[in-house]
């Protein structure tokens, strides 16, 4: 295979993960796609958990920072090809890899793809604005079309190096990669696309706590709903998305419905 058609696929995880984040490695490891890698960066371990799969395509990272979820990004610039980012707390199905592979090749790789993503306003405003003004497009609900958004969730996204450029250095806040993937992207002048799925095509893992998910911390915190809703302004502001074909109709009618997080 061609050096800039090999895939490569990147996790962050932290310790109060641990008992689930074996399960979204072994997904991974059981796709249909032949990949290169999957580099896991672990944030806060001294020592690899030893009932995590061991497997000669895993490389697991014992980070010398906590990066939290921009540990995602740890290995950007060292290899050239399709890039995966993906979620810890995730179980992805069999086809995955293939599915958003088709669907940037359909797009001429000049674009990102993803099945979890937002639309933002301009500007943001306080929180309860955000929360009824931003659109999400969640990962696990059924979707007939494409939609185009303003960050793909990075729990489910894939790209090519070529014609993308992250750069890990300019993510100053933990907790908010969409937000810098979306801008870069935004910047470089590269679509952030939403692709068609069945319902819980991607599922998180039943075992997964609730209030560990980074929507919930932004709810409860109100610093970081702060630092959150500043940095997407100052990043801004956001062009609004351009769609085609059915997913037009599809979302001015869902967009009350698929605006909210669940």
């Amino acid at each position: 295979m061609a050096e800039d058609g090999r895939i490569y696929l990147t996790m962050a995880t932290y310790p109060k993960r641990r008992d689930i984040t074996g399960h979204a490695i072994e997904s991974i490891l059981k796709q249909n796609a032949d990949f290169e890698h999957l580099w896991v960066y672990l944030n806060d371990y001294h020592e690899v958990p030893k009932e995590w799969p061991s497997d000669d395509r895993v490389t697991y990272h014992l980070g010398e920072d906590n990066l939290t979820d921009r540990g995602k990004f740890f290995w950007t610039g060292q290899f050239n090809g399709f890039h995966f980012t993906v979620d810890d707390d995730l179980i992805y199905p069999p086809d995955y890899v293939t599915t958003l592979l088709s669907a940037l090749e359909s797009h001429d790789r000049q674009a990102i793809i993803g099945i979890h993503g937002r639309v933002y306003g301009n500007p943001v405003g306080d929180f309860d604005k955000y929360r009824h003004t931003s659109r999400a497009i969640v990962f696990h609900k059924p979707l007939s079309g494409e939609i185009q958004v303003n960050a793909v969730g990075t729990g489910t996204a894939c790209y090519h190096t070529d014609h993308l450029t992250i750069d890990s250095t300019e993510m100053k806040h933990d907790m908010m990669v969409d937000i810098y993937v979306g801008a870069a992207a935004q910047k470089q002048g590269i679509p952030a696309i939403i692709i068609p799925r069945t319902s819980n095509w991607i599922v998180n893992n039943p075992n997964s706590a609730v209030d560990e998910r980074i929507w919930n911390h932004t709810v409860e915190d109100m610093a970081f709903q702060h630092r959150l809703l500043q940095e997407i302004d100052e990043l801004g502001p956001w062009k609004m998305p351009t769609n085609r074909t059915n997913a037009v109709s599809l979302w001015d009618e869902k967009a009350r419905e698929l605006r909210r997080e669940p």
